[in-house]
């Protein structure tokens, strides 16, 4: 039971917040004790606890949020990269067997001939894409290669599956940099280099990472058509950069990115501590 009392304004010097925070074994209390505090001396002060555990375990939970939906974006990546390259890549392996059959069922008339010449470049071409994002959706294991050796291998296979030139310079030692922070730049990568692919008609990609002082700075570069405008002048962004921008966010690090007829450039600037 709590016996609360109101003082006239004049009896009252001020009102004191505490934050009370307790532990015992197996458990924690954390309380805000309001205390009034009257101007009268010898006077008694008067206070409410309030429990605030609930408000504090919500507070962990929405700090952790971020790292979780993170996480579970690059499961269900993962996922999806394998549903790709082990069924739907099988089925068009099938399809192009079966239309190497059909070629000797029909009569081969000119019509014919064009028209199953065009649905294998389709196959074909469909069975690339599908190779080139199952690898883009998820590429090697930054724990067994490390950051430099995972961009490497990355931008290695990126450039022989997409027939994009990769110009890359990796400077300083990339393993000041927190685990978790290596992963959150390699999907950066990834996701530029994945936007690149499918929007910009370039020929060209230079990535760029350094370890300055104590922070790790990014570069991404295309020669590409840059991002569509509006009407209103602004770029008309997908999901891709607001999502690169998230995660630069997620590290308080700086995002900044340029777009023109020229190509799209893309610095992230992000803390190491």
């Amino acid at each position: 039971m709590i016996e609360a009392a109101i003082l006239p304004e004049e009896d009252v010097s001020r009102v004191k917040r505490v934050l009370i925070s307790k532990s015992y074994p197996g458990t924690a209390v954390a309380a805000h004790l309001d205390l009034v505090l009257p101007a009268q001396k010898n006077a008694p002060a008067l206070g409410i606890a309030t429990d605030i555990n609930a408000r504090k375990a919500a507070e962990q939970d929405l700090q952790a949020l971020p790292d979780q939906l993170l996480n579970l974006v690059a499961e269900e990546r993962r996922r999806i990269a394998v549903e790709l390259h082990d069924s739907t890549s099988q089925h068009l392996a099938v399809i192009s067997l079966s239309l190497m059959q059909l070629r000797s069922a029909v009569d081969m008339t000119p019509r014919v001939h064009d028209l199953l010449q065009d649905m294998a470049v389709a196959i074909d071409s469909a069975a690339r894409e599908i190779r080139t994002f199952s690898y883009l959706l998820h590429p090697p294991h930054i724990e067994l290669l490390g950051l430099d050796g995972s961009i490497r291998d990355f931008t290695k296979g990126f450039a022989r599956r997409t027939g994009l030139n990769v110009d890359l310079d990796v400077q300083g030692d990339l393993s000041r940099i927190p685990p978790d922070l290596r992963t959150g730049i390699f999907r950066i990568v990834q996701e530029a280099f994945m936007n690149v692919h499918r929007h910009a008609r370039a020929s060209t990609i230079a990535l760029s990472l350094a370890i300055v002082e104590d922070q790790a700075c990014l570069a991404i570069a295309d020669n590409g058509r840059g991002i569509p405008v509006d009407e209103s002048g602004r770029h008309t962004l997908g999901v891709g950069i607001p999502g690169m921008q998230d995660r630069v966010r997620h590290f308080r690090g700086i995002f900044e990115m340029s777009s023109d007829g020229n190509g799209t450039r893309i610095m992230a600037t992000i803390p190491l501590v």
